[in-house]
C-alpha cells in the first residue's frame, strides 16, 4: 500500500461512501470529493479508547464533510486525511427507519456508478443537494428513489428520452415483455418523473407500481454501468415502504 507524504494541505468539500478498518486504530475511508472526484484517505488513531471525540461517527455513509488532505490532483495514490469536519449536519436521516434504508440503496449505488478520480463539480452538488433535500423531505419520500435514479443517470451520461426508450431497452436486452396495459401506465409514470426537479412529487400510484419502477430502473442502470450488480438493501428498503 502506497500512501503518499509529500503533497501539500489542500481543502475540499466529501461525501463519505464507506469505510475500512485498517491495522489496530486507523481507517481507510472512501470518498467523492467536491475537487479530487472518488479517493481513498487514512486516518490514524480513530479507533481508540483514548479518542473522546468519536471522530468515527463523522465518516457513516453518505455524512458531508469539510476536509483537509494531503494530495496533489494527478496523484492516485492513497492519501492521508489531516482534517475533517461536518459540512451539514444531519437532522433526520440517522433517526428515519426509512431514510436510512434510503441512504444504503444510495451509497450502493454510487458505489459501483462513481468511478472516476476526476473532478466533477456539477455531479458533486448534485449529491449533496439531493442527500439535504433527502433529510429535509417529510413523509412523502416512496419516489425519492426514483427521482434519484432518473436524474443521477443524466450526469452518468445515459438519461432516458422517455419512459417508453427505458421499457424498450429493457424489453429487448433481459426478453421479458409487459403486458400492453401495464406497460402504458408505467411509460406514463417514467414520462411524468422524467419532468420533475424535485424530490417529492404526488403522484397517484399503487406499492407493487412503485416497486416495478424502481425494479426496471434498476435493470437500466445494469444495461449502462458495467458491473453493476443486485442492489442488497433494495430487501430492506421494501419491508419499510
Amino acid at each position: 500500500m502506497s500512501v503518499n507524504h509529500q503533497n501539500m494541505k489542500q481543502k475540499t468539500q466529501g461525501i463519505v461512501l464507506k469505510y475500512f478498518k485498517y491495522g489496530d486504530t486507523s481507517l481507510i475511508i472512501r470518498i467523492y470529493t467536491q475537487h479530487f472526484g472518488l479517493q481513498s484517505y487514512l486516518i490514524n488513531n480513530v479507533r481508540t479508547h483514548k479518542n473522546k471525540n468519536n471522530k468515527i461517527a463523522l465518516f457513516q455513509p453518505l455524512s458531508l464533510l469539510e476536509l483537509v488532505v494531503y494530495q496533489g490532483k494527478n496523484d492516485q495514490n492513497l492519501h492521508r486525511l489531516a482534517e475533517a469536519n461536518i459540512l451539514y449536519p444531519y437532522q433526520n436521516i440517522p433517526f428515519d427507519f426509512t431514510k436510512t434504508s434510503l441512504v444504503w440503496l444510495i451509497v450502493e449505488v454510487l458505489d459501483m456508478c462513481l468511478k472516476e478520480e476526476n473532478e466533477n463539480e456539477i455531479l458533486f452538488q448534485f449529491l449533496v443537494n439531493a442527500l439535504i433535500e433527502l433529510d429535509k423531505i417529510g413523509t412523502e419520500i416512496a419516489n425519492f428513489p426514483i427521482l434519484f435514479l432518473l436524474q443521477l443517470s443524466h450526469f452518468l451520461g445515459f438519461i432516458p428520452e422517455s419512459g417508453l426508450q427505458i421499457l424498450t431497452q429493457i424489453e429487448d436486452s433481459f426478453q421479458s415483455y409487459l403486458p400492453q396495459e401495464t406497460k402504458e401506465k408505467l411509460c406514463h409514470y417514467f414520462d411524468f418523473f422524467l419532468t420533475q426537479n424535485q424530490f417529492n412529487p404526488s403522484i397517484l400510484m399503487t406499492i407493487s407500481e412503485r416497486r416495478k419502477l424502481l425494479d426496471i430502473l434498476l435493470e437500466f442502470y445494469q444495461l449502462h454501468i458495467p458491473n453493476f450488480k443486485e442492489i442488497k438493501s433494495l430487501a430492506l428498503l421494501r419491508e419499510l415502504n
